[in-house]
């Protein structure tokens, strides 16, 4: 079962009342004309309602579509209410090497995922 969500996007902001701004949310493909080259993008995750209240060790991954390990970011989150969503903005910097799925996972402490989403990167040969 997700009890989280990642979203792909050009920007995102989290708020102090814990709304967020996203500029060109949801991409989830990207052509490229040449290898290798380098994407900026920004993650963001929502830890949906249900964790208990409490500190809670989360881990952001990145995996290249021959599932090697690219990124991995440890996320400290602190749940102050059962019911509220929890949202965390992280730009990423991917070094792509190679067209292919590359997945982005978070996954709780005993290593479970808890959320995931997939960016494909496809190939633009330049027309003469």
């Amino acid at each position: 079962m997700s009890t989280a969500s990642i979203t792909l996007c050009e920007f995102a902001a989290v708020h102090a009342d814990k709304t967020f701004s996203v500029i060109r949310g949801g991409i989830n493909h990207w052509t490229v004309t040449a290898l290798p080259t380098r994407l900026n993008i920004v993650v963001l995750v929502q830890i949906l309602p249900g964790f208990s209240v409490g500190a809670h060790g989360v881990v952001f991954r990145i995996l290249s579509p021959a599932e090697k390990l690219m990124i991995e970011i440890n996320l400290n989150l602190m749940v102050t209410d059962r019911d509220e969503v929890l949202a965390a903005s992280i730009p990423v910097p991917i070094e792509v090497t190679a067209t292919g799925r590359y997945r982005f996972v978070i996954v709780d402490k005993q290593g479970d995922s808890i959320g995931s989403t997939a960016l494909d990167i496809r190939w633009n040969t330049p027309k003469n």
